[in-house]
């Protein structure tokens, strides 16, 4: 298992011509995961960006992890934002960009260790978070 881990960051900069694409796209190439857990949408539920556009940044991330699945996980319940808002931006942009929606909020609503800021988990707090929706998929 790997974990890659940005806090703050938004889809478009994990799709295609983002900042984080690259560095991506290398670990895809190298470690060749068959699943991945995407877990984006907290920033992204604010940011002014209109939700057809964050559907096609997805589409583009989703797309350039080759032949893996991929499960959209929503963001740990968060004290600053909405939480109505972030699940349905994850939701949307999950079920429109061809991921299946992993429902952190509902399925592992203890999961928000590690976090420094209130709203951010650490690389261990996303560790953790994958790890437990493994779990819950039935880990194979």
């Amino acid at each position: 298992a790997k974990t890659i881990a940005v806090t703050g960051s938004t889809i478009s900069q994990w799709a295609a011509g983002g900042n984080q694409a690259a560095a991506l796209q290398a670990e895809i190439a190298s470690f060749k995961p068959s699943i991945v857990f995407i877990s984006l949408g907290t920033n992204d539920a604010n940011n002014g960006v209109s939700v057809s556009k964050k559907k096609k940044k997805a589409a583009s991330l989703i797309s350039s992890l080759g032949s893996a699945k991929v499960f959209w996980m929503g963001p740990p319940k968060s004290q600053t934002i909405p939480d109505a808002k972030v699940i349905a931006v994850s939701t949307g942009i999950a079920s429109t960009a061809g991921g299946q929606f992993f429902n952190t909020y509902t399925q592992l609503p203890t999961i928000t260790s590690g976090s420094t800021d209130g709203i951010h988990p650490t690389a261990a707090g996303y560790t953790n978070m994958a790890n437990s929706a493994w779990n819950f998929c039935g880990g194979s």
